[in-house]
């Protein structure tokens, strides 16, 4: 994996005041060692942990505080059996990943070590202090140490799945140095043995106490640097105030001591500190330092000898950037405590409450607590009083007394009243779990709430007959999705009703129907609003309504109710109907109605296949009377034909052809899934009076479009039944009319909508971009947007988003940067603002960003590493995991019509505030932090959401690939629906979500037998493309078993070896089709022309290669075939950690023709964490054509490149899969035709009405 010490943001924000010594590159995978200044060994006597005893002219390095207490003397113990390699030996180990043939730097590699213990091997191994070296007392000290080292790589992605780290016993420990700027308190120390450098990341648990010692301080005197930069004019007070909310790396809460304690490191922070500016004028630093604090001399720090390395590579340095998170107000007042990281507030900074409304506020708040208090006493009376008078009766109805008002506990209540009813008596009688208890009056806490111990529920009627209400209940955020992190006063309809008893009815409140953000902003604290519904099945939140509460509305009760109402539609929709035609006097059954829909004799239709596969198809004959049971002709898929020599090599085997047969199949009408609509292969040509093929053009219009060629007799289709294969003739064939019509109808609806769009398509910004899958591949989906603005980091990616999509403005900046230019340079801080310039052509100034009302669609992949399951190095305090503030901004800045998220699906199990326990583990925090966090902003910005996770083999992608996906909406407009799954796959992933609510929700469905095609395969995605082997040097080492296979594979092409520095391996051939499409993915990878294929692969060591070829060309194939004198040790040797977990498979992994493509990641390689790379036919790894055909990219779509294409892997890596974005683009375009369709009837509607 790539390291994760990065420039700071003190260095990107004053990059241009920095010497050009600080930037700089090398090709080596490692990064290059840190000079750093404090050297020396140290001798102290173990007995001697009296501070008053030491000598006073010890070295100010050596910081001694008094509230960090020293910990006791203590000694280490191996916690493991396992004996520790020696550093040579694990050099050796990870020789293939630290070495780089042309890198001739004597450098020392760098380490990361986690689960360490330092100790001094001359005293008993003693658990010992890293500030004691240097120091002389006297005593002979040896510092050395054990713990968990990992290679630092240059990027996040490249590290192996082989190994999680080697138990290293570290030599004789020279020096350390702490970086008072680095990103992390986790990642600032830093020490030197002979061999390596490593960077201390968790301590062990024995040596804990010893390391907290050392390490608090340095890191208050890091909070003290970096408020002193932020901060420059705050007072004392403030900065107290401001460094006591937080705690140190191990969880303590600072206090005021903790600043005083530290004095010495921070003086020796600011003398460290070289960055422009005079930070020690801050107020709040006086008494902490000296008077005069002069810069020490300049030695270069770890950050900057990371930088040295990679000189020229600005994808890298791009990368490496570490801008602090930017944020408008209302974002920075929404986290407020929520997140670790002092964010950067852009634009007006939140206002402080004036007096008076801090009074106001009180006062509301004591009338809702004695509010509570009242509902809860009311709540403990055992029999309370139920009052009406006669003359409420307003309604009498089978036997029925229905009421206008009633009185209980002495108050009144009426329809269209918002109640409460304990939570504790409802939740039992439905023998639901963790409820909670009333409490006694005395028991009540402070700050609690109503939403607490009540639920919430509109009165639709009241029936004094049975002395029941009828409600229509309301969620309080804080009881679903939303939790902690949920408005205190919103409530949120439900599509869920009951009779309650009167008598449990504690109290009412005053609950607000809004549809403007300025109405529930003014809303006093101790009332409610509401503007949304909730969904419990998808925990989807919409628009209610309206027209059919309006409809219930004007119904008088019982059947008034809009849920009675909707229930009853839904169960009706549930029995089917008879469609019935009078022929002669007679009725003749032609059709049956169910689940509004209507199925017609001569309909051909999807229905459920109870194996696995696609859902079936058939060609309805006859509905039986007595239980509508359908009777169909089965129709076969030509491309399931897999009989050997049954069709040419080079036959289109097209997922849209289908052919009849005359078996029949029965099957209940619940089965039925959806109709689709076959047209004859002849009927595509015959009417067009051009010549041209209409195929194209019907296939295009619908995942749902197919046609007809040939009829057999039975679904097994022979070679002689093939030979004698008959055709369709389209007027011989029977098509229901009605059902045609009506989807021709649809299609000049939807053909005269997109024309109108297209005249004027929705401005679109594709924020962290990529090279463009998730906008351009949404664009393309939809018809409906245009991507008008894009914001990329690497300047890699953007020049290759420039290339693929020529007329969208692509900023090449960070989006932090770029957030914080975009609100200052649109409001009044106009002059105060730097305009950023392009990260490649440095000189150039960056576009200006859009202004609120030029985007109305924004498409967000933000960075997901942090929350990746393949991140075994998960941190707590990763201030990438922030990248969804920014995305939140910017939609509060832009306030699109329209948004669409993306990440992982470790998204969901994000924690806010965690705590750090191990190098792998957080703990703690706010349970889907990020989810709640992310649903909460956009609720109180006044949007619509719905969410879920999608499997990228469900919509055509030949991967399997899961991401969560989030689509927004405003209030008003419709939402669009997440795209169900148009093809079968058999990954059997799971596509449930469990809340922290105790609920599951399961928006897609993702059982087997009800997609409408099959799954793409490899052979199906890459079998076009041309097939070559690696061809080895003359030097490279191979056994007999390979040079027999050489010898097997002369008639297949080779390339040869090029050696290092060239980076990839076969750019220089131009590469030809194998041969015609022959499947219609292959045929819409191949619409457009392309100039370069790319298709090569990364340029690998001779010795991996070698490996390569010794993995057998069948399916299933690994390292486990490669003779041991290839061997590499993470696989093979008994002492690795492969081993030792059972020398698992994956490594060096062979795909299978008739299967798909594991996850594509950024990092890809043989012993990667996604290694099942392997081409399945050829000796190499797949190359760059066939990793972007498995993401669903075109063959148009060109990659590029700064020196390395390994970076192109990493653009198809982390783009969002190219038919998972078309799929969610037509859902757009679904909502928006719905739309216009509603309007354009109803501008007719009423022109009629005006006649």
């Amino acid at each position: 994996m790539p390291p994760r010490n990065r420039p700071t943001a003190l260095e990107i924000s004053f990059q241009e005041r920095l010497s050009p010594d600080d930037v700089s590159t090398s090709n080596s995978t490692l990064i290059g060692t840190p000079f750093l200044s404090s050297s020396g060994s140290t001798k102290r006597r173990p007995e001697d942990n009296d501070d008053s005893k030491r000598s006073s002219k010890r070295p100010r390095t050596d910081h001694r505080p008094r509230t960090n207490k020293r910990p006791p003397v203590a000694f280490f113990a191996p916690s493991t059996n396992e004996e520790p390699m020696s550093e040579i030996a694990m050099l050796d180990h990870f020789s293939e990943d630290i070495h780089n043939p042309d890198d001739h730097d004597s450098k020392k590699p760098i380490f990361i070590l986690s689960d360490f213990s330092i100790y001094d091997t001359r005293h008993r191994r003693e658990l010992i202090d890293l500030g004691l070296l240097g120091e002389s007392d006297g005593s002979d000290r040896s510092f050395e140490g054990v713990g968990l080292a990992r290679p630092m790589y240059e990027y996040d992605d490249e590290e192996g799945d082989l190994d999680t780290g080697q138990y290293v016993e570290l030599g004789a420990i020279f020096r350390y140095d702490f970086d008072f700027v680095a990103e992390s308190p986790s990642r600032s120390t830093w020490i030197e043995t002979q061999y390596i450098w490593y960077i201390l990341e968790e301590p062990s648990s024995q040596y804990k106490e010893t390391f907290r010692y050392f390490l608090t301080p340095r890191c208050v005197a890091q909070k003290v640097l970096a408020t002193a930069k932020e901060h420059p004019s705050w007072s004392r007070e403030a900065f107290v105030r401001d460094f006591m909310e937080h705690s140190d790396p191990f969880g303590r809460q600072l206090t005021e001591d903790d600043v005083t304690d530290a004095q010495p490191c921070i003086q020796e922070a600011f003398e460290k500190d070289d960055s422009p500016g005079n930070h020690t004028a801050a107020p709040f630093l006086r008494g902490l330092l000296p008077k005069h604090t002069e810069p020490s001399r300049r030695n270069m720090r770890p950050r900057e000898r990371i930088s040295e390395r990679h000189r020229g590579n600005p994808d890298f340095l791009a990368l490496k950037q570490c801008n602090p998170t930017h944020v408008t107000e209302r974002i920075a007042v929404l986290t407020n405590g929520l997140i670790g990281e002092s964010l950067k507030v852009v634009g007006p900074k939140p206002q402080k409450p004036t007096s008076d409304v801090i009074k106001r506020q009180e006062q509301e708040k004591e009338r809702a607590h004695k509010l509570l208090c009242q509902m809860i006493q009311r709540a403990h009376l055992p029999n309370p009083s139920v009052q009406w008078s006669r003359q409420d009766i307003h309604l009498k109805k089978s036997g029925r007394k229905f009421i206008r008002s009633v009185k209980v506990h002495g108050e009144e209540y009426k329809p269209e009243d918002v109640i409460v009813v304990p939570i504790e008596r409802e939740a039992k009688s439905r023998k639901e779990e963790n409820v909670p208890m009333l409490p006694h009056l005395s028991d009540i806490p402070e700050d609690a709430s109503i939403a607490d111990y009540f639920w919430f529920g509109k009165i639709i009627f009241i029936d004094i007959t049975s002395e029941i209400a009828h409600i229509q209940w309301f969620n309080h955020g804080s009881q679903i999705v939303l939790g902690e992190l949920a408005h205190p006063q919103e409530l949120f309809l439900q599509e869920l009703c009951d009779p309650i008893a009167l008598e449990t009815i504690c109290g009412k409140v005053v609950v607000h129907e809004t549809r403007k953000e300025k109405d529930w902003i003014s809303i006093p604290s101790d009332e409610y609003f509401y503007k949304l519904m909730y969904d419990p099945v998808d925990a989807s939140f919409t628009t209610p309504d309206r027209e059919r509460s309006e409809t219930a509305k004007a119904l008088q009760s019982p059947d008034n109710c809009p849920v009675c109402l909707l229930n009853a539609t839904e169960r009706q929709l549930e029995i089917p109907e008879p469609l019935l035609e009078v022929v002669d006097d007679k009725e003749l059954l032609i059709g049956v109605s169910y689940r509004g829909q209507c199925w017609h004799l001569d309909d051909f239709v999807l229905y459920h296949n109870s194996t696995d596969g696609p859902a079936y198809i058939g060609y309805i004959t006859r509905f039986q009377r007595k239980d509508f049971a359908v009777t169909v002709r089965k129709v076969g898929r030509i491309n399931s034909l897999r009989n050997p020599g049954l069709l040419n090599v080079d036959y289109f085997r097209d997922e849209r052809s289908l052919y009849l047969t005359n078996e029949t199949d029965i099957f209940p009408v619940k089965d039925l899934i959806r109709i689709i609509y076959v047209a004859p292969r002849s009927a595509l040509k015959a009417d067009d009076q051009s010549g041209n093929d209409l195929r194209e053009d019907w296939v295009s219009q619908s995942p749902y479009h197919y046609y007809i060629k040939y009829v057999f007799d039975k679904m097994e289709v022979s070679p002689a039944m093939w030979r004698a294969r008959k055709l369709i003739s389209h007027s011989r064939l029977k098509i229901c009319t009605s059902c045609l019509e009506a989807e021709q109808k649809r299609l000049e609806e939807r053909q005269e909508f997109l024309e109108y769009i297209r005249q004027k398509p929705l401005p679109t910004l594709d924020l962290f971009g990529g090279v463009g899958g998730f906008g351009i591949g949404l664009a393309q989906g939809s018809l409906c947007l245009k991507v008008t603005h894009a914001v990329e980091i690497l300047p890699s990616a953007a020049i290759t988003y420039r290339q693929n999509s020529p007329e969208t403005t692509v900023i090449n900046q960070c989006a932090n940067l770029y957030l914080q230019y975009a609100v200052k340079s649109q409001t009044k801080e106009t002059m105060e603002v730097h305009k950023p310039k392009d990260l490649y052509h440095q000189t150039r100034p960056i576009p200006d960003p859009p202004k609120r009302g030029d985007i109305k669609v924004l498409v967000a992949g933000f960075p997901c590493q942090t929350h990746s399951a393949l991140n075994m190095y998960k941190r707590s305090d990763d201030p990438k995991s922030n990248l969804l503030l920014t995305t939140l901004s910017e939609v509060d800045r832009l306030k699109p019509n329209y948004c669409f998220f993306e990440n992982v699906p470790g998204f969901l199990s994000h924690r806010l505030m965690a705590t750090q326990v191990t190098s792998h583990r957080v703990v703690g925090g706010i349970e889907q932090g990020g989810l709640k966090l992310l649903e909460r902003a956009m609720l109180d910005m006044g949007y619509q959401t719905r969410f879920g996770i999608l499997e990228a083999g469900h919509y055509g992608t030949p991967q399997s690939r899961v991401r969560f996906f989030m689509v927004a909406a405003k209030l008003g407009l419709k939402l669009p629906l997440l795209p169900q799954p148009t093809h079968d796959f058999p990954s059997g992933k799971q596509l449930k979500i469990a809340l922290d609510d105790e609920t599951t929700i399961s928006p897609i469905r993702s059982c087997r037998g009800t997609a409408a095609h099959q799954f793409i395969s490899v052979r199906d995605a890459i079998g076009d493309l041309p097939q070559w082997d690696w061809k080895l040097p003359l030097s490279a080492s191979l056994t007999t078993k390979i040079r027999d296979k050489i010898q097997m594979r002369k008639k297949v092409p080779s390339v040869l070896y090029k050696g290092v520095p060239h980076p990839a391996w076969g750019d220089d051939i131009e590469h030809e089709y194998q041969g015609p499409p022959i499947t219609r993915y292959q045929a819409e990878a191949r619409s457009e022309r392309t100039k370069d294929l790319q298709h090569f692969t990364k340029q690998v060591l001779p010795k991996v290669a070698a490996r390569v070829w010794g993995v057998d060309l069948k399916k299933g194939a690994d390292f486990r075939s490669i003779d041991l004198s290839l061997g590499q040790y993470q696989l093979h040797n008994p002492e690795s950690w492969n081993a030792k977990y059972g020398n698992r498979g994956g490594a060096y992994s062979r795909l299978d023709n008739d299967g798909y493509f594991n996850t594509i990641i950024t990092n890809v390689d043989p012993t990667a964490k996604q290694c099942r790379v392997l081409h399945p036919s050829c000796y190499r790894m797949l190359t760059v054509r066939e990793l972007a055909r498995s993401q669903g990219f075109p063959d148009w779509f060109e990659f590029f490149a700064l020196k390395n294409n390994v970076v192109t892997h990493r653009h198809i890596g982390n783009a969002v899969a190219w038919p998972v974005s078309r799929a969610l683009g037509r859902s757009l375009q679904d909502s928006l035709f719905d739309m216009w369709t509603k309007q354009k009837r109803e501008a007719i509607e009423i022109d009629n009405d005006s006649d």
